[in-house]
C-alpha cells in the first residue's frame, strides 16, 4: 500500500522504548496489534454514564472524519499526512496503547517520513472505528436491558464513510444511533441501506445478466451492470467498461477502470472487480474510506 520510504529506517520512542522500522509495512504490521482499544479503555467505557458515553460516541466520530480525510489527500502525494499531524490537537489523540506517544513522534519527523505517517494513520483510523463499536456495543446492550429495543439503522447523508455516531432528539432525550449504516437515496424517492464491504477480503455477489448492483465507492454512488461487457456506470450516467476478469477501479490512471478524478474521496486503487463466467463477481475493497453494497445483496455474499 505505501511506497518504500527514502530513509533506510525509522527509529520511534515510544513508552520509553526506541523501536527500529525498516520499511513503512514493518510499522503497519507492528501496530496492527494496536487497533482495537485495550481492555482497560474498554473497562473505562462500561464505567461511564450514558452521557459520557455518548459524549466518547462522538469524540470517536469526529476523529474518525477528520483522520478519513486527511488519508484522502494523501493518497498519493506528499505532505498533506504529516500536516495533519502537526495541526492535530494531542489532547484529541486517544491515550490508549501508546497511540498517543506513537502520534506525536511521527510528528517531529520531516516529510522523508511521509509514508511512515501514512502507515500509522490507516492503523489508527482502524482503531477509531474499533472503538466506536465498542461505544455502539455497550449503549445497545443497556438499551436491550432496560428493554428498550436499539434502532436499526444510524444514516449520514452528509457522506458515507466520514459519518461517527448520530444522534437526534433534544439534550435530555438523544439517541445514539448504534449502527451506522448508510442510506443510498433512488430517483424514485427510495432509500436503500447500505453496508460496508470487509477491506481486504474477497467477497463474491450474484448479478443476473443485465441486473445492477448498487455501490458507494466512499460516498459517490454507482452501479455495476452485468452484462457483455460488465458496465460501472457514475451518478452523472457516464459509464465506464469492465473488461472479461479482473479490473482494479480507482482514480489511478493506471487502473482497468478509471474513475473520474473528480470523485477526491474514491481512492487512487479503490475497488477489485472479477468478473467470472457466470453471474458471480468477486469485489474486494482496498480502499481508504470504504466500498459499501445494498444489506440484502451482503445478506447473499458466497462464503
Amino acid at each position: 500500500m505505501f511506497k518504500k520510504s527514502p530513509s533506510a529506517a525509522l527509529s520511534l520512542d515510544i513508552a520509553g522504548s526506541t523501536v527500529t522500522f525498516g520499511t513503512p509495512g514493518d510499522l503497519e504490521f507492528a501496530l496492527s496489534g494496536k487497533t482495537g482499544p485495550s481492555s482497560a479503555r474498554i473497562a473505562a467505557l462500561v464505567a461511564l454514564s450514558d452521557e459520557a458515553l455518548l459524549r466518547e460516541a462522538d469524540r470517536f466520530g469526529e476523529m474518525h472524519r477528520q483522520v478519513a480525510g486527511a488519508l484522502a489527500h494523501s493518497d498519493g502525494n506528499p505532505g498533506p499526512a504529516g500536516d495533519f499531524l502537526r495541526a492535530l490537537d494531542a489532547s484529541a489523540i486517544a491515550d490508549d496503547n501508546d497511540w498517543r506517544d506513537i502520534i506525536l513522534a511521527l510528528n517531529r519527523l520531516d516529510t522523508r517520513y511521509e509514508t511512515y505517517k501514512q502507515a500509522a494513520l490507516v492503523k489508527y483510523l482502524e482503531y477509531l472505528v474499533a472503538g466506536r463499536e465498542v461505544v455502539n456495543s455497550i449503549y445497545a446492550t443497556r438499551r436491550k436491558n432496560r428493554e428498550r429495543p436499539a434502532p436499526l439503522v444510524g444514516a449520514d447523508r452528509r457522506g458515507a464513510g466520514f459519518s461517527g455516531p448520530d444522534f437526534r432528539g433534544g439534550a435530555s432525550g438523544r439517541q445514539l444511533l448504534v449502527y451506522d449504516i448508510p442510506v443510498l437515496a433512488l430517483p424514485d424517492g427510495r432509500e436503500k441501506r447500505m453496508n460496508r464491504l470487509p477491506k481486504g477480503e474477497p467477497v463474491e455477489v450474484r448479478i443476473a445478466p443485465h441486473q445492477a448492483l448498487d455501490l458507494l465507492l466512499a460516498r459517490h454512488p454507482f452501479r455495476l451492470v452485468a452484462g457483455e461487457p460488465f458496465l460501472l456506470i457514475d451518478d452523472s450516467g457516464a459509464d465506464l467498461r469492465l473488461r472479461p476478469g479482473r479490473n482494479m477501479l480507482g482514480r489511478n490512471p493506471e487502473c482497468e477502470v478509471v474513475i473520474d478524478p473528480s470523485y477526491r474521496a474514491v481512492s487512487r486503487r479503490h475497488l477489485l472487480v472479477e468478473t467470472g463466467p457466470d453471474d458471480r463477481i468477486r469485489l474486494t475493497d482496498i480502499s481508504t474510506l470504504g466500498t459499501f453494497a445494498p444489506l440484502d445483496t451482503l445478506e447473499r455474499l458466497l462464503h
